[in-house]
């Protein structure tokens, strides 16, 4: 079934029912959704039948989604580009895809002058979505998913997050992130779920009072935003709230902990993926993880995980090493990189990157990166090992530990800590390392910083070391 097919049969079972909501309280009901993407299709695709992408450069949410069904309803493959991007850089990730068309807030383009190389492929009706991911470092990578890869991840999430049509979502992720329609905007043509679109540049304390005024019931943020949401929750608690998504970042249970109290009335889950696997790929809920401390869950229905210890050895499902993942919902390949869809795709596998193990009961534990390993005196080091404890301190909001080159050991290990109380000394985080971790897992240096730099509410990890190397003057 494609996303235009779900909007469809969406406006015939709950024809009257609000899908969205804007901060102005004004109403999209299923079927007047319906009739605005159709008059989108008709007007602004002229000649749409030798068009094979689109891209949609809106700031809008409500613009993106008309744009973006008008195209599915052609069988045309969507681009969800950052309208907060520089100008330049959008031509090149347009010229990258191969755009035919490129739609405005208040206008639309037909684009001829696209000088892209691109591996052809594109599957009409088939193909449906292109994001581009970079995580917090290196160059942006375009993802292609179909419209059947969509729909089995926001399945597989609506099996745990169980919404309805008395159920209101608060839209919080950008549309430019797979996860943006897979935990919010499927599940709920699917299941008859409002909407609450957030007013344009909305700061936290707007976000916080949404969830109270707006009677929501499920919101899916990154950990860093729901953070700063919680911070607002002490006084003024909803009793609205039955289900809270929170994923995006690596949490420890004491993390965790902090969050689940700022929020008792609900059920609270904490998911792992990546844009290249639908993304969601474990859950675990506040409850189990008390049990399972550290653990990013089990996978969802109908996912398979393995580690692959190294590169000459077989698949086992105990030892650290490499994540990888089977998964109906995995994307069909990079966009105009065969070499690197090759390299992370192997035999319906895909490799992520991460680093981890599976315990006996099947519970995934991630340690890093494959590329944040670091290497210190013959000791293999994950930054999460250190992060985790550094978490425990009760003033600690987020930390990041890296490695930087010294002469004797080989790497010093550097943690930068965002604290709510800068009046904390680092002698107390030293004395907390040094009391919980092994020598060789001590930081050598903590900065504090009042407000750690974040890329897609993610931890900029790149910014952090620019910040490193203008301390000590490199």
């Amino acid at each position: 079934m494609t996303m235009y097919h779900i909007m469809v049969e969406a406006a015939r079972l709950y024809p009257n029912l609000a899908f969205l909501r804007n901060g102005d309280k004004s109403e999209i009901t299923f079927q007047d959704f319906v009739n605005r993407v159709r008059r989108v299709a008709d007007l602004e695709l002229p000649g749409g039948e030798t068009y094979k992408i689109v891209a949609i450069v809106c700031e809008n949410p409500v613009r993106v989604l008309e744009c973006a069904f008008a195209a599915w309803s052609r069988g045309l493959t969507v681009a969800v580009l950052d309208h907060r991007l520089l100008p330049g850089t959008l031509r090149r990730m347009m010229n990258y895809i191969g755009a035919d068309v490129v739609y405005r807030d208040d206008y639309y383009e037909i684009l001829t002058d696209s000088d892209a190389v691109i591996d052809d492929g594109i599957k009409r009706g088939s193909d449906c979505l292109i994001t581009f991911t970079s995580g917090t470092s290196g160059e942006p990578k375009a993802i292609l998913h179909t419209h059947e890869s969509l729909v089995a991840n926001a399945t597989m999430i609506a099996g745990y997050i169980p919404v309805g049509s008395d159920d209101r979502a608060l839209l919080t992720k950008s549309l430019n992130h797979v996860a943006a329609f897979t935990s919010i905007i499927i599940p709920s043509l699917m299941t008859g779920c409002s909407i609450v679109v957030l007013p344009q540049k909305a700061n936290i304390k707007k976000i916080a009072s949404l969830i109270d005024e707006e009677n929501i019931t499920y919101v899916d943020m990154v950990a860093t935003m729901l953070r700063y949401v919680s911070l607002f929750r002490h006084s003024n608690r909803s009793s609205s709230l039955k289900y809270i998504s929170v994923n995006g970042e690596h949490l420890s249970g004491e993390e965790l902990d902090k969050l689940q109290l700022a929020f008792p009335e609900t059920l609270f889950y904490y998911s792992y993926g990546l844009s290249e696997a639908g993304p969601r790929v474990t859950y675990i809920s506040a409850l189990d993880s008390k049990r399972k401390r550290g653990s990013v869950g089990r996978p969802l229905q109908g996912i398979e995980i393995r580690i692959i210890e190294d590169e000459a050895a077989s698949m086992s499902d105990s030892k650290r090493g490499e994540i990888v993942v089977r998964t109906p919902s995995m994307m069909r390949k990079y966009y105009n990189n065969p070499e690197l869809s090759r390299e992370k795709m192997v035999d319906g596998w895909l490799h992520t990157g991460d680093i981890g193990w599976i315990d006996d009961d099947g519970y995934l534990f991630v340690l890093g990166r494959k590329d944040d390993l670091i290497v210190r005196g013959g000791e293999n080091i994950y930054p999460s090992e250190i992060e985790d404890v550094i978490a425990t301190f009760p003033c600690v909001n987020e930390s990041m530990v890296f490695a930087e080159k010294e002469d004797l050991n080989g790497n010093k290990l550097i943690a930068f800590v965002e604290m709510a109380d800068i009046t904390v000394g680092k002698s107390e985080l030293l004395s907390l390392c040094r009391k919980n971790l092994p020598f060789f897992l001590i930081p050598q240096e903590i900065h504090i910083l009042e407000e750690m730099p974040l890329l897609n509410g993610k931890i900029n990890k790149r910014k952090v070391r620019e910040i490193y190397r203008e301390y000590h003057g490199k």
